[in-house]
């Protein structure tokens, strides 16, 4: 199995998988540099996102699984709008990195990323608040890098 990593994550968006447009010429696989349309809403994310991508021989294909982790902040009836839309529909995700260059996960078509998410409150002054989300995609594809 091998695992890679991007650079610190700065932000990620989501959009409907449904809304999402891949514009490209050529059939896309691993590594492929593409355009994407779509309106996209920003996550208020707590720090930096990280992200692990590992890949792992299935009967002769690569599969990736690409984890992308974050903490996001607590904003009332914004954060329960986002969790809801995101757990409760398909996604795509495009993240930024500290290079400042954008990557897509998921596309318009399944398998779609899957999210799960628990809240924290850490019993302490200044502890964490927040809720810990886990975004995980699993395909022949892992992160596409966006133009």
């Amino acid at each position: 199995m091998e695992i890679r990593r991007l650079s610190g994550i700065t932000s990620v968006e989501y959009c409907f998988a449904n809304r999402i447009y891949p514009d490209h010429q050529e059939l896309i696989r691993e590594g492929s540099v593409i355009f994407a349309y779509g309106t996209f809403t920003g996550i208020p994310i707590v720090g930096l996102a990280g992200i692990v991508i590992s890949t792992e021989i299935v009967s002769g294909q690569t599969i990736y699984t690409t984890k992308l982790t974050f903490t996001m902040a607590d904003k009332g009836n914004l954060t329960k709008q986002i969790l809801k839309e995101i757990s409760g529909n398909p996604c795509c995700f495009r993240i930024r990195d500290v290079y400042k260059e954008h990557h897509l996960i998921g596309l318009d078509k399944k398998p779609h990323p899957t999210v799960i998410y628990k809240y924290a409150n850490e019993p302490v002054p200044g502890g964490k608040r927040g809720y810990d989300i886990e975004i995980t995609y699993i395909n022949i594809l892992s992160t596409l890098q966006l133009r």
